[in-house]
């Protein structure tokens, strides 16, 4: 037995308890139809990707335990409770797969004490139709989407390998903002895209949405979506959108994708990995003396493990500036390091450029080392600081235009500008007190600063 099929269903808790109303209506029907096919084909287990359970960064969570239960309500209006049986021998063979694979995923974070709402409401109209299954119930992660791609593919693996017969729900919703101005076009936007790859069972396309278009739809079904895609890597899908809404602010859809067989013309993640290395090696060919200079440091690091002497075809501009240098990497669109210098520390900026690469590539402590095969799909943006300057009134921040620094004594926060999340002044200085682990009443200086940068 294997993965029978597989479904995008939303969470929004006011489904439960305005099903009389007329608001939903088309939800509803598109969940009814949805728990009278998975009666029909009577699942041995029901696996939940759900973005609501414990995340983390670079680990994602498999619930662990004989049960799950928890309480939903909306508002205050009405409760309900749920209790579910985990199949956990499947949960088991999920992370041991994974472990074995190099994957970030298993059961060893933090095990939440209820069931999460993307959890429950799913449940609560499925259960109507059919009850007579275990779960597993599994979050997702700060990771790239090609990574929760593999992670689909690694689920398909370990069902596999057990015999089970089961289905996998995406719970997610689509955009947030449907509400909120500035948000509304790149909401609608989104949420076209998205269903439009959805609708076609074109999962490569999963996987081309950038972070800021993510962030600015305000979604929560890109990353369960995109497990779910995975674990059909290979397959023929017959998909179908069974319903698109809106209620107040966000957007909802159902839809269902039944396997039809072996394609091994499908194999998206490996067209993904061909297309980014090429694109990578477009970028590197484009780049400017700044960026270039980067991309040989990184190379020569991780091949070599010594630092880059400077190369003659540097121009005489890195070699008589000092400035202060951030250098960040990225994978699959993914942050995978950022470290810099605030002040100029080298004798000139070509050696800055050289030491904070390395330091990017070693000693970022939210990454391990760059490895030699992560080469050709690291992707590099260096920003030249002009000289903070102190600033006494938080007015005169902008995020788009200007980093900012707080620091009291040995405490300092640092944030580039143009930032994917941080949209006003006060949200970067905000997000710049925690990172520099500043209390609430805690006294700070504000700095700004000026970024040129090179990709």
């Amino acid at each position: 037995m294997s993965i029978i099929a597989g479904y995008l269903l939303p969470h929004q808790a006011n489904l439960l308890l305005r099903q009389k109303s007329g608001e939903g209506e088309k939800t509803l029907l598109a969940y009814k139809e949805v728990g009278e096919q998975i009666a029909r084909l009577k699942p041995d287990t029901i696996i939940i990707v759900t973005p609501h359970m414990e995340s983390y960064r670079d680990y994602v969570q498999i619930a662990d335990g004989e049960v799950g239960s928890g309480r939903l309500s909306y508002r205050g209006r009405g409760e309900y409770k749920f209790r579910i049986l985990y199949d956990k021998p499947l949960a088991k063979e999920i992370a041991m797969v994974c472990s074995l694979s190099d994957f970030p995923a298993g059961m060893e974070g933090e095990q939440e004490g209820s069931l999460d709402h993307g959890t429950m409401v799913p449940l609560f109209f499925l259960n109507r139709s059919y009850s007579s299954f275990k779960a597993v119930r599994i979050g997702v992660s700060g990771l790239s989407l090609y990574d929760h791609y593999r992670l689909g593919q690694l689920i398909a693996r370990a069902v596999s390998s057990l015999g089970r017969k089961a289905v996998v729900i995406a719970s997610g919703d689509l955009s947030h903002r449907h509400e909120v101005e500035g948000h509304m076009e790149a909401a609608e936007r989104y949420e076209r895209t998205f269903l439009n790859s959805l609708a076609r069972a074109n999962f490569g396309a999963l996987l081309n949405f950038s972070r800021r278009e993510l962030h600015l739809s305000g979604e929560c079904c890109q990353r369960p979506a995109t497990v779910l895609a995975g674990v059909f890597d290979r397959e023929n899908v017959e998909a179908k959108v069974l319903s698109k809404e809106v209620m107040g602010e966000v957007g909802l859809s159902v839809a269902s994708f039944i396997p039809r067989g072996s394609n091994p013309s499908r194999a998206y993640l490996d067209l993904y990995l061909a297309k980014e290395k090429m694109r990578i090696v477009t970028k590197r060919s484009q780049s400017d003396a700044v960026a270039r200079l980067a991309y040989a440091a990184l190379d020569y690091y991780v091949k070599e493990r010594g630092r880059l002497p400077i190369p003659s075809w540097v121009p005489s501009s890195l070699r008589n500036q000092r400035s202060g240098v951030f250098v960040s990497f990225y994978k699959f669109g993914s942050p995978r390091g950022c470290l810099g210098t605030c002040f100029a520390r080298e004798g000139n900026l070509a050696n800055e450029i050289v030491s904070n690469t390395i330091a990017s590539a070693s000693s970022d402590p939210r990454y391990g080392e760059v490895r030699a095969d992560e080469l050709p799909y690291i992707e590099i943006k260096v920003d030249v600081l002009s000289r903070p300057e102190r600033v006494n009134d938080p007015a005169l921040l902008n995020p788009e235009r200007f980093g900012l620094i707080v620091e009291h004594g040995e405490k300092r926060g640092v944030l580039l500008p143009r930032l994917d999340g941080i949209a006003s002044a006060d949200e970067q200085l905000d997000v710049a007190l925690k990172k520099g682990r500043f209390e609430k009443g805690e006294n700070y200086s504000l700095f700004r600063f000026l970024s040129a940068s090179h990709r």
